[in-house]
């Protein structure tokens, strides 16, 4: 309205929006970890405990969890696309595209997550036989027999109760994901692409200093690069005094 000169001036120029505190990643440390995959190796196969598992190894967020479909998940090259995600509208969920051109993304997957799919698979595929259902590529992944998805919030709330009787501090498996890649050495825009980041500024403004370890490991690293001697160095002795001591 003022560059069109219907108001002399903008009222809201003058405006400040109040700063938002910034959140710090919650994020399991690695003894939390250890103990989390140890006991998703030894839990039953359920289909919270692999959306667990999909948290923690990929960083995929519950709405791309469970709007996971096995159509977009190629277990031959090892890879899981992400195409759809479960919003909520108050009680009741939906199916939508990622949010962001960068939310649509391919995602690499160990062997052993794979190997917890094939399995998902193979038993999501027997319940549709033995309720004289056929199997569709077109089914949810973590979904329910029926063929309807399991709810972002129901698989949060699951989550919860897990932590809870783990003792587990951290709750975000996207921050756990990252903070732990980040902290082993892989760069940053490989994890930034597999979190669906915009850039490798955005990682690297909540991550990259989320992990006490690494800060340590960082001087301690920075110290030896100090202290090292190249080789064929020569000592030079400093004098202290006017008596050429």
């Amino acid at each position: 309205a003022e560059d069109t000169g219907r108001i002399v001036k903008n009222p809201l120029r003058t405006v400040k929006l109040p700063k938002i505190p910034k959140k710090e990643p919650n994020a399991l440390d690695a003894a939390q970890r250890a103990r989390l995959v140890s006991f998703l190796e030894v839990a039953a196969p359920s289909p919270v405990n692999l959306g667990i598992r999909l948290a923690l190894f990929t960083g995929m967020r519950e709405g791309e969890i469970c709007g996971l479909q096995w159509k977009n998940v190629d277990l031959e090259s090892g890879t899981i696309k992400i195409r759809t995600v479960i919003g909520r509208d108050g009680g009741k969920t939906y199916e939508k595209e990622p949010k962001t051109g960068g939310s649509r993304r391919d995602v690499p997957i160990s062997a052993s997550l794979a190997d917890a799919l094939r399995a998902r698979r193979a038993e999501s595929a027997r319940e549709r036989m033995e309720a004289g259902l056929p199997f569709s590529n077109d089914l949810y992944v973590l979904g329910k027999v029926d063929g309807s998805n399991l709810a972002p919030h129901a698989l949060w709330e699951a989550w919860k109760v897990i932590a809870a009787s783990l003792g587990l501090v951290g709750t975000q498996g996207k921050h756990t994901f990252a903070t732990a890649a980040i902290s082993e050495g892989v760069d940053v825009k490989s994890v930034s692409s597999i979190l669906g980041h915009t850039n490798a500024a955005m990682t690297l403004n909540i991550y990259a200093s989320a992990d006490p370890d690494a800060k340590r490991r960082a001087a301690e690293t920075v110290s030896e690069a100090m202290e090292r001697k190249p080789e064929g160095a020569q000592i030079i002795r400093l004098k202290t005094g006017t008596d050429d001591k």
